[in-house]
């Protein structure tokens, strides 16, 4: 009868502390690889025409304002859908 007992406290004591004390699972980060790869394709691309547009002498936050404003222009299937 104990034994039965021990095993029972051990099998749900293995249960419990396998699933409870973790909590509920973290949503991914990551949507999809294609928007992944879409996303760093974005910064690169923006990222070197900042410094395309420094070099020429505008200020930084107008660069990248400019840059942004470029790669919405010519990049526009990448961009997110807006509803």
């Amino acid at each position: 009868m104990t034994t039965r007992l021990l095993l029972l406290l051990a099998a749900s004591l293995f249960l419990l502390t396998g699933t409870a004390c973790r909590g509920p699972k973290k949503p991914k980060e990551s949507t999809t690889p294609a928007a992944d790869l879409d996303n760093q394709f974005r910064e690169k691309w923006v990222g070197k025409r900042v410094l395309e547009l420094g070099a020429a002498g505008k200020a930084a936050e107008d660069a990248r304002v400019q840059a942004e404003a470029e790669y919405a222009q010519r990049y526009r299937y990448a961009l997110p859908q807006r509803k």
